[in-house]
């Protein structure tokens, strides 16, 4: 196993990096997107879009947030216009979130935008430094994987 310190140096590094992503990236996004959601009501309807209706309680399960807060940003973004209550079919006490089409116009517009300008972000690496990029990122989404799936299980 890894020891303590090097682990630490990573958790480190990765702060670092997570500022740098905010700074370099999702600031200057944010800017030229405009998104009319609030964060949290944003990565809800990108979890939504993604995996299709979902129930209150996986909403609160996959954000890691509580049941209020998930009450909260959902009712939020149905007085926006961007999702929807819908009563289960043979469960009438389960109700089902799904985006109306302001939301999934929003989502694919915030996709689509945000790979536009990530894609010009790009352009300035070389040919090795964005194969070791590519490659970096490869790496990285296979671990935060594992460990999402690690930490599933252990919740």
């Amino acid at each position: 196993m890894v020891d303590i310190e090097k682990r630490r140096d990573v958790a480190q590094q990765f702060v670092e990096f997570s500022q740098q992503f905010k700074i370099g990236i999702l600031k200057p996004l944010e800017k030229k997107m405009k998104i009319e959601a609030p964060p949290a009501g944003f990565l809800t309807l990108v979890y939504i879009y993604m995996s299709g209706p979902c129930t209150m309680s996986e909403l609160t399960h996959v954000l890691r947030c509580s049941k209020q807060q998930t009450t909260q940003t959902v009712d939020k973004l149905i007085q926006s216009g961007f999702a929807l209550r819908e009563s289960h079919n043979s469960d009438r006490r389960k109700v089902w979130i799904t985006l109306s089409d302001k939301g999934r116009q929003l989502v694919e517009y915030a996709m689509e935008t945000f790979s536009q300008v990530f894609v010009e972000m790009l352009e300035i690496l070389s040919d090795d430094e964005f194969e070791e990029f590519s490659n970096a990122i490869s790496v990285m989404n296979k671990t935060f994987k594992k460990i999402s799936s690690s930490a599933e299980m252990k919740a």
